[in-house]
Parts: structure tokens; C-alpha cells; sequence
């Protein structure tokens, strides 16, 4: 398949997804071997060189030289001139909706950066002109990359610990020194914390209670207070509409040297426990039977990348995707409840 990246004025997106659609996809036996998936042309939106190397550290013109693509910077140049069979969106959160939903007009599937927009009204337009178009969408990355996620859902899928009745679910990001100066994710109207983090675990707990979030409670304060009003720690809870009563952390001000692990889960079910353990290298299990480890069978790659991949096979092979981009615009609703709830102090239904 031929992919375009557009947007390049995203700090992370544009370099990690380059860096997996040039690795090899050929090797290996015939019959598991990946399809290969070429990267020929990126576009920078018009946004200004020096603002996309405020993100990525180079500017389109090197980014395109870099990787062996061709530039451009109109949207409609890419259509209009490029044969395209995917694409990568990655920009501005309050612009995304409005570039994916372009590329959904003309037919072509995307994959859009994580939390895809900064608003539900946004985040829904896209989802429905999806699937008006029939296009398989979706947003990424999410924690279903995981290995050690893909384990617990496995094990509440097949009834281990019975039907779900509540989870907590942590995520840690580091801190907000990491971020450069002049990055747009320090803008308060791009959708803050509950977005581009609170899509971590809200997500998680959509994906594995099986169920969209109808309610949340939150609160949240300034730790090292390098963004005026944000909040660095958020713990929030709620419920989903199939009645788990859930609860989740979010971390944004731990040192680099703390090693604080990223992600953890904990689910409680009628028959047992299931929760990662420290650093995922297992998982425990507590029920009748006891306490006990139970390995987790590493994947190979980054998972980030991996997700991309996969998604790309699955549209190239007329497969079904989850999350679709209906699913993740439910994902968006809980996060603007989350940034509600955080604001006014009251609980906010989704």
C-alpha cells in the first residue's frame, strides 16, 4: 500500500510512524510474511518550517529528504497528485478532525494520532462520515498494543475471573519538562491532560470492561506547575453503561529517574483478580485456586509501531479493526467529560 503522512508538527508521531513504514516487511516465510507498506509522500498543512521543528527537530524539507519522500504542503497537492491508499494524520488536535475528514471524503482510510480531535462534536463528524463512506478508520496508539493488556483482556474475555464488576487503571507520562518550549500540547485549547492523556486509560477501561463510560468524577492539581491550570496528577472514577464502577490515575509530573512504570491494571471480577504486575513481565491472578503468576509472551518490535503495521495490514487484507472510529469518538466524549468534571467539580455524564 502507498501512505501519505499528513501533518508533520506533531513531536512524536511523524518520526516513529516514518521509522516503521521504512523497516523491512518482506522477510520471513511466505506465508506469514507482511505486506509491504511504502511511505511516498508527507505534507506539512502550510504550517511553518520552524514551527514543525519545533516537534520533530527538522524541518518538512529535511523530513522528506530524510525518509526519501515527496513534499507537500496543500492537502489537496497529495490528492490531487498522489495515488494514495492510506494515510497517517498527525497535527494540531483542534485541526485533525478537519484533515482526516477530508481524506474520509475522498475514500481513503486513516489512522489518526492520538486523541484524534479536541472536541466529541469533531471526534462524532469524523465517525460518521466513516461510516457514511464505508473508509476503516481509527486512532491510535492505544494501550490494545500492549502485550501485557492484550493478556488481561484475554482473560476476562474467556470468564476467568467471571463478569467484570470494577477496575483501576494507571498511567504515567513522565512530566511536563520533556515537552519542547514552544509545543502546541501546551495550549490549553488543544484539549490539555484529559485528552492527549486521559485517551490512555479511558480508552483501556472502554476496551475492556466492553462498554462505553456514561459517568465521571474527577480531581486533579498542579505539581511542578509548568503550565499555568493544568492538572499533572488526575485521579478520576465513574461508571460504564454495563454498571463497572472504574477508577484511574494519570501521572504527568514523575522524574525521569523515579522508573515508575507507565501502565497498570487492576480488574476485579465476581469469580477473581486480575492485575499486571509490576512492569508487566507477568500478570497475577487471584481466585479460588490462589495466587499465582502467569507468564506474558513478549511481541516482538515496538508496539507503537506494530500498531501501525497491523492496522495497515488489516485495511490492505479487507479486514475488521478495533478500535473503529466510532469507538474511539466514544473515547473523546469520556475525555471531554473528564476535563469537565476536573473544571467544575461536579460529576459529568459522558
Amino acid at each position: 500500500m502507498n501512505v501519505a503522512m499528513i501533518g508533520l508538527d506533531s513531536m512524536y508521531w511523524p518520526t516513529v510512524w516514518a521509522e516503521a513504514l521504512r523497516e523491512p516487511s518482506t522477510t520471513g516465510p511466505a506465508t506469514t510474511r507482511r505486506p509491504a507498506h511504502r511511505l511516498v509522500a508527507c505534507c506539512d498543512l502550510g504550517v511553518p518550517p520552524a514551527d514543525v521543528q519545533a516537534e520533530i527537530g527538522q524541518t518538512p524539507a529535511e523530513f522528506a529528504a530524510r525518509y526519501g519522500i515527496r513534499h507537500y504542503q496543500s492537502l489537496d497537492e497529495v490528492l490531487d497528485r498522489e495515488k494514495i491508499e492510506a494515510a497517517t494524520v498527525a497535527t494540531r488536535n483542534t485541526r485533525m478532525a478537519a484533515v482526516a475528514g477530508r481524506l474520509i471524503d475522498a475514500g481513503i482510510p486513516c489512522y489518526v494520532a492520538k486523541p484524534v480531535a479536541a472536541s466529541p462534536a469533531d471526534a462524532l463528524m469524523l465517525a460518521h462520515k466513516a461510516q457514511r463512506r464505508g473508509v476503516p478508520c481509527t486512532g491510535g496508539v492505544t494501550t490494545r498494543c500492549f502485550d501485557f493488556y492484550q493478556a488481561v483482556h484475554r482473560m476476562v474475555a474467556e470468564g476467568r475471573i467471571g463478569k467484570v464488576v470494577s477496575m483501576d487503571v494507571m498511567h504515567q507520562h513522565g512530566g511536563f519538562a520533556m515537552f519542547p518550549p514552544r509545543t502546541w500540547y501546551r495550549e490549553p485549547a488543544e484539549g490539555g491532560v484529559p485528552y492527549w492523556l486521559g485517551w490512555y486509560p479511558l480508552g483501556t477501561i472502554r476496551w475492556l470492561a466492553g462498554s462505553p463510560i456514561t459517568t465521571v468524577s474527577a480531581a486533579g492539581c498542579e505539581v511542578t506547575h509548568a503550565v499555568r491550570g493544568e492538572h499533572e496528577v488526575i485521579h478520576a472514577s465513574g461508571t460504564t453503561q454495563s454498571g463497572v464502577c472504574w477508577t484511574c490515575r494519570i501521572y504527568f509530573a514523575a522524574g525521569g529517574r523515579w522508573g515508575f512504570p507507565m501502565h497498570e491494571v487492576e480488574i476485579c471480577g465476581e469469580k477473581g483478580i486480575v492485575r499486571t504486575a509490576t512492569f508487566n513481565q507477568h500478570i497475577e491472578v487471584f481466585d479460588e485456586a490462589g495466587h499465582r503468576n502467569v507468564p506474558v509472551e513478549p511481541m516482538p518490535g515496538d508496539p507503537v509501531k506494530t500498531e501501525l503495521l497491523n492496522w495497515l495490514d488489516a485495511v490492505s487484507r479487507g479486514r475488521a479493526w478495533q478500535p473503529s472510529i466510532s469507538e474511539v469518538a466514544h473515547v473523546v466524549t469520556a475525555c471531554e467529560a473528564l476535563r469537565r468534571a476536573l473544571r467544575t467539580g461536579e460529576v459529568a455524564r459522558v
